[in-house]
């Protein structure tokens, strides 16, 4: 469907598994479905997940970091309070609920929501 290099996908389940969003069973009926129930499991979830914190600037997660301009910077607390908003914003959506708004389709429920994998 979205033509994702295979050893790309893996990658990505497999850093769903470790974050806890996902749960992997081994053997020929084995595959992955969801830990939790999707309306526990936010948009920033996932985000964070498979790329790691959400930054606005490089400045975003480090108190310095490696800027020169650190000190004397005047729009880092700006883009941080930004970058609070989005991950509030991210936190607050959920997976039902994006799952929900795809038309002609009902919410999934936990027991459909099952990736089969053969790699």
């Amino acid at each position: 469907l979205y033509d994702i290099p295979i050893e790309l996908l893996a990658k990505i389940l497999q850093k769903l598994v470790r974050r806890g969003l996902l749960a992997s069973q081994q053997g020929t009926r084995g595959g992955y479905q969801l830990a939790r129930v999707p309306a526990l499991i936010s948009v920033a979830d996932v985000i964070q997940a498979i790329d790691g914190p959400v930054t606005v600037t490089a400045c975003s997660t480090t108190e310095g970091g490696n800027c020169e301009q650190f000190a004397k910077c005047n729009v880092r607390d700006p883009l941080w309070r930004v970058r609070e908003r989005i991950l509030s914003a991210l936190g607050e959506c959920t997976i039902a609920e994006l799952a929900a708004d795809q038309p002609d389709a009902a919410p999934p429920s936990p027991q459909t929501m099952v990736l089969h994998t053969h790699f």
